[in-house]
C-alpha cells in the first residue's frame, strides 16, 4: 500500500466533499483495500471542518455526529436507509434542523 494511492484517494474523496457528503462505504468502492481507506479516511477525518455522521438515505441531513468509528464504518446503507458518512462541517444541516 502506498502513500501515492492513499493520496489519490484523499483527493477523489475531497473534491466529492465539495459537492456532498461521502458514504464511507463508497471509500471501498474507489479502493478495493481496507487499509488504504482507512488510511485516507483517518487524513481526511484530521482535516478541520470535516466530520465523520450517520445519515439516512434519501435525506441530506445528518442523523447524528460521530465521536468515534463505528464497528462495520464501510457497510452500505441499512434496510432503514442509514449509513455512516464523512461531510463538511459546514455542510448539510442536522436532521432536526433540516427543512421539511
Amino acid at each position: 500500500m502506498s502513500d501515492e494511492t492513499v493520496d489519490r484517494l484523499v483527493q477523489e474523496v475531497s473534491d466529492l466533499l465539495d459537492v456532498s457528503s461521502v458514504g464511507l462505504y463508497e471509500f471501498l468502492e474507489l479502493q478495493k483495500d481496507p487499509d488504504v481507506a482507512r488510511r485516507a479516511l483517518d487524513r481526511l477525518l484530521s482535516d478541520q471542518g470535516v466530520g465523520l455522521y450517520e445519515m439516512r438515505w434519501p435525506d441530506s441531513g445528518h442523523v447524528r455526529r460521530l465521536h468515534d468509528l463505528p464497528s462495520d464504518p464501510w457497510r452500505t446503507p441499512a434496510p432503514d436507509g442509514t449509513y455512516f458518512a464523512i461531510d463538511r462541517e459546514s455542510g448539510a444541516p442536522d436532521a432536526g434542523n433540516a427543512a421539511s
